[in-house]
């Protein structure tokens, strides 16, 4: 969908000035989805709506603000570097500012990452990429840049289940807006929605993930989302040494022959939304249930 006005304009803070909406042609089963994983935040249907349109329209990210929130003495500190035309970063630019420091790097057109920056630091120091043209050193490990540098696809649906729906005690200055901004680019409104809903939904359910049902900090995972498919070797993985793995919504995932149960336990936090996951005889039965969620299809190597 080009043109699409999702980095065009502001919106306010939140009012108690609320109003009840119907839109048409949203699709139902999308909506649905994002409203059941969005109560675990306990908030009104109208506020979610409202976060939903009001966050992605500034292009925010919903976790950054519940890691700052989880901030202690023993978790790191995540610090975002946003906004910029050109930045290179050399290993001790990553080092300088100690340990605990992890970097969001986002809306930065030319991001160069110089030949000394190795796995083990990116691993430690680079939390997230966003929306950024990269050039990182070719020695690094394919899972850190899948992970790091995120670009996920969004998810498909059908047109054929849209129809209307009817929301109440939305913002009424949020949704004020961007029907604005959907008249301005020559939209409608539940294309619209269907749009970011289509974008916002896989990054919610990592939220969830990892902080609802995993209880951790997202500071603490390598999340891998939305690729077509993938093959994990045993060298992938053993170049990963402080965060546990997160692989969420690829359509074909491999494990190679040669990994063991042992190092697949210590590294693999969790396996969701995979349409098709193929490990290794050596994992034992009710690992490959504990770790693979949400209807997944296993598939034994023979």
């Amino acid at each position: 969908m080009n043109n699409h006005p999702n980095k065009k304009f502001k919106f306010k803070i939140f009012t108690e000035n609320e109003k009840t909406i119907t839109i048409r042609g949203i699709d139902k089963d999308l909506y649905e989805r994002y409203m059941a994983l969005t109560k675990v935040f306990a908030h009104s249907t109208g506020f979610m709506f409202s976060r939903l349109i009001n966050h992605y329209k500034k292009d925010r990210t919903p976790e950054l603000r519940h890691i700052r929130h989880m901030k202690s003495e023993n978790e790191p500190t995540l610090e975002l570097i946003k906004d910029l035309d050109k930045l290179k970063i050399t290993k001790n630019d990553l080092m300088d500012a100690g340990e605990k420091i992890k970097y969001f790097f986002k809306n930065i057109n030319h991001l160069e990452f110089a030949s000394d920056v190795d796995n083990k630091v990116l691993e430690k120091h680079v939390y997230q990429i966003r929306n950024c043209k990269v050039n990182m050193p070719e020695n690094i490990s394919k899972l850190l840049m899948y992970s790091i540098i995120r670009s996920p696809k969004p998810i498909s649906y059908t047109p054929d289940t849209t129809g209307s729906i009817t929301i109440r005690k939305v913002q009424a200055e949020v949704y004020d807006e961007f029907l604005s901004a959907c008249q301005l680019h020559n939209e409608k409104v539940g294309d619209a929605v269907n749009y970011l809903l289509t974008q916002v939904i896989p990054q919610v359910e990592i939220t969830v993930i990892i902080m609802h049902e995993l209880r951790e900090n997202p500071l603490h995972f390598l999340t891998i989302t939305t690729l077509d498919s993938l093959k994990v070797t045993k060298e992938d993985m053993e170049v990963i040494q402080e965060r546990k793995l997160l692989f969420h919504r690829i359509s074909n995932l491999e494990f190679a022959e040669d990994i063991s149960s042992e190092l697949f336990v210590e590294k693999v936090a969790g396996i969701y939304k995979c349409d098709n996951v193929s490990l290794p005889e050596t994992v034992p039965r009710l690992i490959k249930l504990s770790r693979i969620k949400n209807e997944v299809e296993m598939i034994e190597k023979s």
